[in-house]
């Protein structure tokens, strides 16, 4: 029982949760519309409680259930990322809602859902506890994809998600059958003592090996990295909004941190095998993903094919197999998702101003319109693609710098830090085409309305003061990742 002290945040959650279930089941048929913004109202409450009750009563460094779950301070680190994600993609659900007056519940409570399962999940330290919440955060996915019910798009999107994910799934669980087939093991703390004793490659070694290929195909799938990225354009093409940057970022988040996990709690004898395979996946995602780009008309699918060229540099990091690796990932990935975040609020403002904001993205064309709508906007907006592209003193450019100097100082990565180096190059090109579209493109696109009643001018200059900021704080959010992965590895 004493347990479940450590996990009474969750606990705590899952409880709200389900008390708005039944406050919407009760109430959903008087008034809908306000029934919903009241529901996201509370789950909003809810998170930020949530947020409060993890940082003053949580231990760090706690085995629970018989080491089966873990609570680090990478998992504490983790679950701050998804908490303002939660809100923030919460939010953007309420702007969605709002101005196509949708009195539908079911997102917002299977967003809720999502966040809670990627919280359990990002603890778990077992194959078969992280399969079991694996597959509840893909069947969420698969309802989410799906939230624009009368949408043939949107059906598509999701039966193509659907599909392709099931056989990752299924990959996955293969190798885990196999793994436990030839170890007897399922806990990620006991494949470190049985690795260290040297592993017979006549038979035991061969099939642990063809069960970390498998295992390692399906996480490659869900992080979108070539040659398992063909869904993605399809798919984000498909789906609203902020169903798009749930799965590009908390996602992503989620299976990172499981992924690092497993590479270094159960394959780190094999790290000669891992570092090549994603040293080479990382650089085909940044190549395919920059000249698939090139060719897009739709912000969707060039977000897409942007988040298959950041899933490279994912993996060229993780291709280090060093602590210092680890380190700059993450810290790659904080810079990524605030740029993410600050995207998806200038979109959402777009969006709103243009009439139809149920037909989601905008085609880079329609841009040509966006600086005379708000300067301000696109200034943010500038900010965010220039920092996509690498452009100093923007905090994209410190991301990719440290990845460049430890490819160029690393003995045998000089080939990966010229290849990187150019491809970077070369993908910032269609950031820039956007740019140009928004300020000299003459043809004036004359569709748009403006709506009142809903302010962004402060969420913008948020996102414009943490831009500046960042600057000033990469240092310390460096030596706050220096300390968090210090704490457990060293």
């Amino acid at each position: 029982m004493m347990e479940l002290f450590f996990l009474i945040p969750e606990i705590y959650f899952i409880f709200c949760f389900f008390t708005i279930i039944l406050y919407t089941g009760l109430m959903y048929y008087k008034q809908k519309l306000s029934v919903v913004m009241n529901c996201m109202f509370l789950l909003g409450y809810g998170g930020v409680l949530y947020l409060l009750l993890l940082i003053s009563g949580s231990d760090i460094n706690v085995a629970i259930m018989s080491f089966h779950m873990c609570n680090d301070t990478i998992v504490f680190f983790v679950k701050i990322i998804a908490v303002i994600l939660f809100l923030f993609i919460l939010w953007l659900f309420h702007i969605y809602f709002f101005y196509n007056k949708i009195g539908s519940p079911e997102p917002a409570l299977l967003l809720t859902l999502f966040f809670w399962a990627s919280l359990i999940c990002v603890m778990s330290n077992d194959f078969f506890f992280f399969y079991l919440l694996m597959e509840m955060l893909t069947i969420i996915s698969y309802l989410l994809a799906c939230t624009h019910k009368y949408s043939m798009v949107s059906a598509e999107a999701s039966l193509k998600y659907f599909i392709l994910g099931a056989m990752s799934s299924g990959f996955m669980l293969l190798g885990f059958v196999l793994l436990y087939g030839y170890t007897g093991l399922t806990c990620f703390s006991d494949f470190q003592f049985v690795f260290s004793l040297g592993v017979d490659f006549t038979f035991i070694g061969f099939g642990v090996l063809v069960s970390f290929l498998l295992i390692l195909a399906g996480f490659l799938f869900k992080l979108s990295i070539v040659p398992f990225h063909i869904w993605v354009p399809d798919v984000y093409d498909g789906v609203l909004p902020p169903v798009v940057l749930l799965f590009s970022t908390l996602s992503k988040v989620v299976f990172i941190t499981i992924l690092c996990k497993v590479l270094w709690n159960v394959f780190f004898d094999f790290v000669w095998l891992w570092s090549f395979i994603l040293f080479f996946c990382g650089l085909l995602s940044v190549f395919l993903g920059s000249v698939g780009g090139l060719m897009q008309n739709s912000i969707a699918r060039l977000y897409a094919y942007s988040t298959i060229v950041n899933g490279g540099f994912f993996c060229c990091f993780l291709s280090l197999g060093t602590l210092e690796g680890l380190i700059y990932l993450y810290n790659y990935l904080c810079i990524y998702i605030l740029t993410s975040m600050a995207l998806f609020a200038v979109l959402t403002f777009f969006l709103i101003q243009k009439e139809g904001y149920s037909h989601g993205f905008v085609y880079l064309n329609e841009l040509a319109i966006f600086a005379q709508v708000s300067g301000l906007a696109a200034l943010v907006f500038i900010m965010v693609f220039f920092s996509y592209a690498g452009i100093p003193p923007l905090s994209g450019f410190f991301g990719k710098f440290f990845l460049f100097y430890n490819f160029y100082v690393k003995p045998g990565f000089l080939f990966g830090f010229l290849v990187i180096l150019f491809i970077t190059v070369l993908s910032s090109i269609y950031y820039v085409r956007c740019i140009y579209l928004m300020f000299f493109f003459q043809e004036k696109p004359s569709f748009f309305l403006k709506k009142e009643g809903f302010s962004f001018n402060t969420i913008l200059v948020s996102f414009l003061f943490l831009f500046v900021l960042f600057l000033f704080f990469q240092p310390t959010l460096v030596s706050l990742l220096q300390f968090v992965f210090y704490s457990i590895w060293l």
